[in-house]
């Protein structure tokens, strides 16, 4: 609709003269017209629009003007030369500008119409856009399932909402258009689908309910004259309900019921109907979700030790196993008891430091070993025997021991003033025993030795052939010596004989050694002296021998060095 208001009144002018008749009449000239105030040409103007113009008639007056607006023919005559136009949203919005031409011409006093001015414009009233926004929508907190509903409240306040228009994710591709304020989108098959048609250019892999795909809603309205709202957007949780994997146990050691005495097999079988088996998870005594095992066979093999169980007192354990698929989702959890008893075995002597059989050691020799108990209960102690383990075994904590070898138990070859010189083989047994007294087989060496006895000289009383006059009270003095090299630590012991004639005991040898005879102990360690208390009138002989550290003890005698014949007066 228009109005055209008009403003300053032109007052035509009477054009009076005189004529000759002697002269001839000039034609008559047209008015003309020229724009004082107009839009510029292709301007976009608003509600209101003033175009002023003035007009000039050389040869007379202007009797009045016409001006049209978008019409050649259609012309409203006027006296006044401005003229106030006013336009509605029907002719012309911001969002659809629609151009007008407003024309005006003038007649002079003889009604001689002059040519033309066009102005061109366009007309662009301010349209309000459509305002929109969600009745219902999808929960944006967890997954909403494998459908979306969404609702939404649109209007113009200036027009009508002609349609509205959504698109899932990328907002650069094809928006669906509705006249509908609600939409259902299908997310079951792994695509989203809209009455059959597919929203957006990429396709999200299939989900689940622990592990949905993010979507993100856009939607805006566009009005009658074709202004867009603002998008609005809603973002949810959304794709086909995964499900979850199945896991069968197919065999394990309880079936049937036993108890595991070394190792144990489960097998299963996984299948996912709508995927794949990403891996496979076991435990054993499951704690914490720290304890699961990757497993990418159908079979597994896990191997014991006592430490897992013993034969003795069996110990229960949970075998635990899941199934996961490609989309992260498990399978129930499958829980099988068993139990474990594994039999105590044997510790073994790995080796044992012994010397060359066929070489001779002295004094004494230090045995070294090691020693395992692979069943985990380790070895606690050791048992070794010397020459007959019949007799007896001793028992040692550590994995060594010193062992000295004594004159007696061996071969004498020579006696002297060093002492006497001996050979002998010797066996030395051992064998480990665990916690639970286990032992194992025994390890068996030989050994050659070669030591030397204490040797005794008695320095006082002395004379030929040891023979010596005493008193009741006879104070011997000597010297015991060790050669070995452990020092001098050396004992005495004492024999004291009655006899009725020396010439019964020619051999001192046999005078000391002979079977049933007493021997006295001196508790001093490394004695020099020795006093005997003697009866009047009787003979003696006294014989003084040495006993070193090993208990090698001194084993030949002579008179005169460490055997004497005593008369008492």
């Amino acid at each position: 609709m228009r109005r055209v208001l008009f403003g300053v009144l032109f007052c035509s002018l009477v054009w009076v003269g005189c004529g000759s008749d002697s002269e001839p009449t000039p034609p008559n000239q047209p008015p003309t017209v020229a724009f004082v105030q107009r839009p510029a040409n292709d301007a976009v103007v608003g509600e209101t629009v003033v175009i002023r113009w003035s007009g000039a008639d050389s040869d007379g007056t202007i009797a009045s003007f016409e001006y049209s607006l978008d019409s050649e023919t259609d012309f409203t005559a006027t006296t006044d030369s401005t003229v106030t136009l006013n336009f509605t949203r029907e002719d012309g919005t911001d969002s659809n500008p629609m151009p007008h031409v407003f024309r005006v011409r003038a007649t002079d006093d003889d009604g001689l119409v002059g040519a033309t001015q066009e102005a061109s414009f366009f007309v662009g009233i301010f349209n309000a856009p459509p305002a929109i926004m969600f009745g219902t929508r999808p929960d944006t907190k967890g997954y909403i399932g494998d459908s979306a509903t969404i609702g939404w409240l649109g209007e113009d306040s200036d027009g009508t909402v002609d349609h509205y228009e959504f698109i899932l994710d990328d907002t650069t591709g094809t928006w669906m258009t509705t006249t509908d304020t609600t939409v259902t989108i299908d997310f079951s098959s792994g695509v989203p689908d809209f009455g059959g048609i597919q929203l957006g250019d990429r396709t999200k892999p299939t989900t689940f309910l622990n592990m949905p795909e993010e979507y993100t809603f856009y939607l805006r309205a566009q009005d009658n004259d074709q202004k867009y709202s603002i998008t609005i957007q809603t973002i949810f949780l959304a794709g086909p309900e995964n499900v979850p994997p199945t896991l069968t146990l197919l065999t394990s050691p309880d079936d049937p019921p036993a108890v595991l005495d070394a190792s144990g097999t489960w097998t299963w079988s996984a299948v996912d109907n709508d995927g794949a088996i990403q891996r496979v998870q076991y435990a054993v005594d499951l704690v914490t979700e720290a304890d699961w095992i990757r497993w990418d066979s159908d079979e597994l093999t896990l191997n014991f030790t006592r430490e897992d169980g013993r034969e003795e007192a069996p110990t229960q354990h949970t075998f635990w196993l899941r199934a996961e698929d490609d989309d992260d989702a498990f399978s129930p959890t499958i829980m099988k008891d068993f139990l474990v008893g594994i039999p105590n075995t044997a510790p073994v002597l790995d080796s044992l430091n012994a010397p060359d059989p066929t070489s001779t050691v002295g004094y004494n020799y230090t045995y070294t070993w090691t020693a395992r108990d692979d069943d985990g209960f380790g070895q606690v102690s050791y048992e070794y025997a010397i020459d007959d383990s019949t007799l007896g075994w001793t028992t040692v904590n550590e994995a060594r021991v010193t062992i000295p070898f004594a004159c007696p138990d061996v071969l004498q070859t020579s006696c002297g003033p060093a002492g006497c010189n001996a050979n002998g083989e010797h066996m030395f047994f051992l064998r480990a025993v665990d916690g639970l007294g286990l032992r194992s087989a025994t390890s068996v060496t030989s050994i050659k030795t070669f030591t030397r006895t204490p040797f005794t000289v008695i320095s006082s009383p002395t004379g030929t052939d040891g023979e010596v006059e005493g008193s009741t009270s006879l104070n011997v003095t000597f010297t015991t010596t060790d050669v070995d090299a452990f020092g001098n630590d050396v004992s005495n012991q004492y024999l004291v004989r009655e006899v009725s004639d020396f010439a019964d005991f020619p051999d001192a040898q046999a005078a000391v050694t002979e079977e049933g005879l007493l021997w006295s102990v001196d508790t001093n360690v490394n004695a020099t002296e020795r006093t005997f208390n003697l009866e009047s009138g009787k003979l003696y002989i006294i014989a003084v021998r040495g006993v070193d550290v090993a208990l090698a003890t001194e084993s030949f005698f002579q008179y005169g060095r460490n055997v004497l014949k005593v008369t008492v007066p």
